[in-house]
């Protein structure tokens, strides 16, 4: 078996461009009756081509595996058929992810109590951990999960530390669930006494504060979110299937407007406030109710702060969940299964909803498409008790009654692993709570089970998961060489200005725009301002030597700013975006606020639709690419358009429509629900997400970049760079109008590359994919006149971020560096040969002087470098053929021969059907 593999490997190795065409031009030869080649003639041709003897037993055993109808002819269908499938399972193959789960659990016995935790909750300083049981038992657990110590409530509402709780008599009292607001760290706990039990837990010893006492209802399950006013809202689900909504106005003041008649005795000081009193606190706290959102009772309930919305569930037919906005203005959407819901998870950026069922049912929905799911999977053999979602690992827990814990794949919604959890109490009855799964931290995920919790660790990504330099996803990195400073902006609106020599912070400028998402940043013309822009229309100019705003800019319509370009020998600005023109703004202006869109570009034709990335160069050309696949070099002093490209990508975005329709399925535009349309964590967003496959005829332009040192030659250089569906596209003008070149970026067909930069020499190119990949390419001599034909040298390719990769920047100070910006919340600087000289925010300081404080991080499954540092000279380059004895070329490694040969075979298949079509019709 193992020389049959052997051989296949070679088969498929061996196939290039010139000897497939050789190979299947034969098929169409005088001596191929009917284009069918007898098993002899195929055997000897194959022999010649892998010098191997035409009755080698293993020869005949892959020309067998080709005849797939045993009829003793080989056709040019079957041929690719089996080239094809061959090709599929290696990637498959080289694809394949590890297990999340590797190692068994680690099991936490809680000592203080007998009964399951209702909910495992996260505090904040110290860092520690509270669960909550049933019986009324509070447990405290370190950051890491080791047990400290116990609270018992007794029936006079008051909080006893003893050193022996299981010996005390117990309460009546019986906890459904509990919250906690961690600016205030203030406790609530819900119990059937249709009570609300609110404690201080800042210190050790809990602080009983306040209990409001007869609800209309019994509380089941309760969540609570902090509003960017510092007012919190906290909201539960009762057993008449009712919301009741706490507006807490100044929660760091008092929680109620504690009167005479509520004041507690000197003894137990407890403050009792009746539920029916509540109005008279109205300056403290305004309750909303929404009643009859199910008629059974409340299962579960999430707080959608993005829109103002919750989504509740329930065991019944009708209204099994509900999606509604709490003020009732927006239509809700409603969901409807036959045995009802009992939990569900959802991610508003993913725009995935998973629920569980007691059918045993895990269903994946387009929370915006209630009449059916998109997928249903029937894996578990007992009812569904709770669902989880995890975003960084882009996976799906969920646990059922048998105490099976399965991982499902977010975009395959396929089951990825399964796992009997085995607790370690023996003959008893497993007793569960509502909320069983807990993700503690990225990388450890806790399942809850009488008085145990089962702690996990996720996979091995416990270092790569760590954020450094941001608390949300990075944006971008920017260099100020004047100052040798790193700029790094991220998703939630921080900018921090890095000082690169020893990767100490400098400075900060929080809320950059606000509440509102930042989506660019770049520096002016003379490298001395910031630009940031926003996600509703927003551009700002900084001064980021002391976190100052000099301007605000507004364009209509308020939609994303995608690029943004200064021309200082104009002192002008000029954005573009989602609203698919392009703005100009005076940078002279002395006002403060700039509400001009009246200087937009009009002239014809113009972009139909999202400009995704802009490049500028001297003295006079931009260049914007859209999500249609338009490619435009404008005049910027005409305002006119000096020449317009369609992206030829037919073939590469046809590859890639699986990736977009797989991903679309959960990021689909929002509907009316949401005020405005959300950004993902990826390019792939829901705007970008809403063609169907007839509108895939050209890929998106991901990046456009001018190489400026070319913009002389533009005629016949390949003077701009283009990202398209993961190729880099080279093209010259004005005459041409199809690239003068195009390679692939990346090592695999369903990943984007978002990120280019070049040195300032335009030697060397460097681009960063959606897989966390860096590349450096050799582009010194291709696309330099006729030169297209020579594939530029891979010097570097390795493994930099977990997530995808969003700009990439060279700088060269004392020698020459690559940053990378990701979505995993760090920003890194490498050395040119992928080294990693650290990670920004990290607590060991570096210095680029001095290789011995470098971290050398560097991922096995990297490239060994070939080039040479641009700084001194370019690598030398190999004429086509030409290498050294028993040396492989370096731009031919198997993964590249793989995917070229993928397209080759593509390509020659579209050929094949428009002569069958030919054929049928004459």
């Amino acid at each position: 078996m193992d020389c049959e593999t052997d051989i296949v490997a070679c088969f498929v190795e061996l196939l290039n461009e010139e000897s497939l065409s050789e190979l299947l031009s034969l098929f169409h030869a005088e001596k191929c009756s009917r284009g069918r080649m007898k098993m002899e003639d195929f055997m000897e041709l194959m022999g010649g081509m892998m010098k191997v003897s035409p009755l080698d037993e293993r020869l005949s055993a892959l020309c067998r595996k080709v005849d797939i109808e045993n009829d003793g002819y080989v056709t040019e269908n079957k041929l690719m058929s089996y080239l094809l499938l061959q090709l599929r399972e290696r990637e498959a193959f080289r694809t394949v992810k590890p297990l999340p789960f590797q190692d068994s659990p680690d099991f936490k016995h809680n000592l203080y109590s007998k009964q399951c935790p209702c909910r495992l909750l996260h505090l904040f300083p110290p860092s520690r951990y509270l669960s909550i049981s049933r019986d009324g038992i509070i447990t405290t657990w370190s950051s890491s999960l080791q047990l400290l110590r116990g609270t018992v409530m007794d029936d006079k509402a008051t909080m006893i530390d003893r050193n022996d709780l299981l010996r005390m008599k117990r309460t009546n009292l019986w906890v459904t669930d509990a919250t906690v607001f961690l600016a205030q760290n203030i406790l609530i706990i819900s119990t059937t006494s249709r009570e609300l039990n609110f404690y201080d837990v800042s210190s050790t010893v809990y602080k009983f504060l306040y209990r409001v006492c007869d609800l209309p209802a019994v509380p089941l399950c309760i969540v609570s979110h902090t509003k960017d006013d510092n007012s919190v809202l906290m909201l539960y689900g009762d057993t008449k299937g009712n919301v009741t909504v706490f507006h807490f106005l100044h929660p760091s003041i008092a929680l109620f407007a504690v009167n005479a008649q509520d004041n507690p005795s000197a003894s137990d000081k407890i403050h009792l406030i009746v539920y029916s009193r509540l109005p008279n606190h109205s300056q403290f706290v305004q309750v909303t109710v929404v009643a009859k959102v199910h008629q059974e009772w409340i299962q579960r309930i999430m707080y959608l702060p993005q829109n103002h919305s919750i989504i509740t569930c329930s065991i019944a037919s009708q209204n099994s969940l509900v999606m509604r906005d709490i003020n009732g203005r927006r239509k809700p959407y409603i969901f409807n299964l036959m045995k009802g819901i009992t939990c569900f998870d959802f991610s508003y950026d993913m725009n995935l909803l998973v629920t569980g069922s007691p059918d045993h049912g895990v269903r994946f929905w387009d929370p915006y498409v209630p009449t059916s799911p998109v997928s249903t999977r029937m894996e578990h053999l007992s009812p569904v008790l709770d669902v989880l979602i995890h975003k960084d690992m882009k996976l799906v827990y969920t646990f059922s009654r048998d105490l099976v814990l399965c991982v499902w794949d977010i975009y395959e919604f396929t089951l990825f692993q399964n796992i009997h959890v085995k607790f370690p109490f023996s003959q008893r009855q497993p007793d569960f709570s509502t909320t069983i799964l807990t993700l503690t931290t990225p990388s450890q995920l806790t399942v809850m089970c009488n008085e145990y919790i089962a702690v996990f660790s996720v996979g091995n990504l416990t270092n790569n998961l760590n954020k450094c330099t941001h608390s949300s996803s990075a944006v971008s990195v920017l260099c100020d060489s004047k100052f040798n400073y790193i700029l790094t902006g991220s998703k939630d609106g921080e900018v921090i200005v890095w000082d690169c020599l020893t990767g100490t912070k400098v400075r900060s400028i929080r809320h950059t725009h606000d509440d509102t998402e930042l989506t660019f940043m770049s520096l002016d013309g003379n490298g001395s301002r910031l630009i940031t822009g926003s996600r509703k229309g927003e551009i700002k100019i900084w001064n980021h030597m002391n976190g100052e705003c000099l301007h605000v800019m507004l364009c209509s319509g308020s939609t994303e700013v995608t690029g943004v370009v200064h021309l200082p020998d104009r002192a002008l600005f000029l954005s573009a975006g989602w609203n698919k023109r392009i703005v100009s703004f005076n940078d002279k202006s002395d006002v403060f606020k700039i509400k001009q869109d009246s200087n937009a570009w009009t002239n014809f034709p113009h972009h139909s639709d999202d400009i995704l990335s802009i490049s500028f160069c001297q003295p006079h050309y931009l260049a914007t690419g859209s999500f249609d696949g338009d490619i435009i070099i404008w005049n910027t002093d005409t305002t006119l358009q000096v020449v317009q490209f369609k992206s030829l990508t037919q073939i590469r975005a046809a590859i890639n429509l699986k990736l977009y329709k797989q991903r679309s399925s959960h990021t689909s535009s929002r509907s009316e629900i949401s005020h405005t349309p959300s950004r993902s964590s990826s390019r792939l967003s829901s705007h970008r997400l809403k063609s169907t496959s007839n509108q895939f005829d050209h890929a998106p332009v991901d990046k456009v970049l001018f190489l400026k040192t070319r913009i002389h030659q533009r005629q016949t250089h390949g003077v701009l760079v283009t990202s398209e569906a993961g190729n880099g596209r080279f093209w010259s003008f004005p005459g041409r109008k199809e690239p003068q070149g195009s390679f692939p970026l990346t090592i695999s067909d369903d990943e984007l590359v978002l990120a280019l930069a070049t040195d300032p020499n335009d030697n060397y190119l460097l681009a960063g994919d959606t897989i966390g990949f860096i590349s450096v390419f050799d582009i010194s001599h291709y696309c330099i006149g006729e030169s297209a034909n020579v594939l530029p040298l891979t010097l570097a390719r390795w493994t930099a971020h977990v997530g995808e990769i969003t700009n990439i920047e060279y700088h060269q100070s004392s020698t020459s560096f690559v940053l990378s910006s990701s979505y995993d919340c760090n920003v890194k600087l490498w050395t040119f040969k992928g080294e990693l000289i650290g990670t920004f925010g990290q607590k060991n300081k570096w210095n680029t002087l001095d290789s011995n404080t470098y971290q050398h991080y560097r991922n096995t499954q990297a490239e060994e470098y070939q080039g040479i540092d641009p700084k001194t000279t370019t690598a030398p380059l190999q004429e086509e053929g030409e290498k050294e004895e028993g040396e492989e070329p370096v731009n031919s490694t198997k993964e590249e021969n793989v995917h070229q040969l993928v397209h080759l075979l593509l390509l020659v298949a579209q050929q094949v059907s428009l002569n069958l079509v030919s054929l049928i019709t004459n």
